[in-house]
């Protein structure tokens, strides 16, 4: 006796863009604003921003959240770095910033 097996569904998955959740949100268009009261456009244009103000925010303060950790990074190397310049006696570094000799080793 054989007995049939569930093959799983496969589904194809789209590539995630920081810009896929705001293509995502619903759209006005001018034709549904046609022959409105200035209180039903107003009522109209405060819904949609009430639905799509939540993904957005998000989106843009993540964005955001990760522009200022990567300037943070990067001010950290900066920071964190000291320069060896082989132009100078040997054994002596240069911090990067103030320039103060220091000797190595000691």
């Amino acid at each position: 006796m054989a007995t049939a097996v569930a093959q799983p569904e496969l589904r194809v998955v789209q590539p995630q863009t920081r810009f896929t959740a705001l293509a995502q949100l619903p759209k006005i268009e001018p034709e549904h604003l046609l022959g409105l009261s200035r209180i039903e456009l107003f009522s109209v244009i405060s819904e949609h921003w009430l639905k799509c103000s939540a993904p957005a925010r998000i989106h843009m303060l993540s964005s955001e959240d990760r522009f200022i950790r990567g300037e943070a990074r990067a001010q950290n190397k900066a920071l964190s770095v000291t320069q060896i310049c082989a132009d100078q006696a040997p054994g002596v570094i240069y911090e990067q910033f103030n320039q103060t000799p220091y000797l190595a080793g000691v």
